[in-house]
């Protein structure tokens, strides 16, 4: 046999190993999540988050508090796929309040932890921030329901001045977080609100199909931006719900 084929097979196997890790790499890559802390817990307390690694090592994240988002700023790359994932009251490393995987592919995402303990358990919303590129001048908000504590809700998004309904968009209806054993609409998607008429824009959650207003805020907003808005309960758990703005 000709030595030229007896090499191949080698160079051949080679490559197969490059390619092999190149996927990997670019997999590892391309993977990038945050964690928004909504976990109502009462009394209130803050949490240790493990992912890809377990105690005694040290916690990916420290003293993660309601309505914090780590790693702060941004997102942190990770491997897809399995993404083992701990939650602990700080300085413990027993009886996690969430142990499993979050299963990540491609992409970004928003990783929610919910819940208040009792009655809806502790666990994890995982949204795919798909992070759509706004029509130029407009702005774009999408709404994630994680407050245990609120009856289903519309949410409207508008000119401060002149108020809630019907002058402002509706960017999420019937939403409603998902309870122990059930399911709810907790992500509305992300909703073009058109050009703001000034810097400010007002965010009212309203019962659902009604103009009563539950709470209200006012942002100020860059246009040509995504907004995240997430809908949490009073620290220590309890209702009417508060905010927390991300972004993208």
């Amino acid at each position: 046999m000709s030595r030229l084929f007896k090499v191949l097979p080698f160079a051949l196997a080679l490559a197969v190993v490059a390619l092999a890790v190149l996927a990997a790499s670019c997999s590892s890559s391309s993977t990038q999540y945050r964690i928004v802390d909504a976990m109502a817990f009462s009394p209130q307390e803050e949490v240790d988050i493990y992912v890809n690694t377990t105690p005694p090592s040290t916690p990916t994240f420290s003293g993660v508090g309601l309505g914090s988002t780590e790693p702060g700023s941004g997102y942190q790359k990770v491997s897809s796929g399995a993404d083992t994932t701990e939650v602990f009251e700080t300085g413990t490393t027993s009886n996690p309040y969430f142990d499993g995987a979050l299963n990540l592919g491609g992409g970004s995402y928003t990783v929610v932890l919910t819940g208040n303990g009792t009655p809806d358990p502790f666990g994890v919303q995982v949204v795919t921030d798909t992070n759509p590129t706004p029509t130029s001048g407009d702005v774009e908000f999408r709404i994630l329901d994680a407050s245990p504590s609120t009856p289903s809700a519309d949410v409207y998004v508008g000119d401060p001045t002149f108020g809630c309904c019907p002058q402002s968009a509706k960017v999420g209806s019937g939403l409603l977080y998902p309870a122990s054993g059930g399911s709810g609409n907790f992500n509305s998607g992300y909703v073009n609100v058109g050009v703001p008429t000034s810097d400010d824009l007002g965010v009212w959650v309203t019962y659902t199909g009604t103009s009563n207003v539950m709470a209200s805020t006012t942002y100020t907003v860059t246009v040509g931006q995504l907004y995240t808005v997430v809908l949490l309960d009073q620290y220590g758990g309890g209702f009417p719900p508060q905010f927390m703005l991300l972004t993208p």
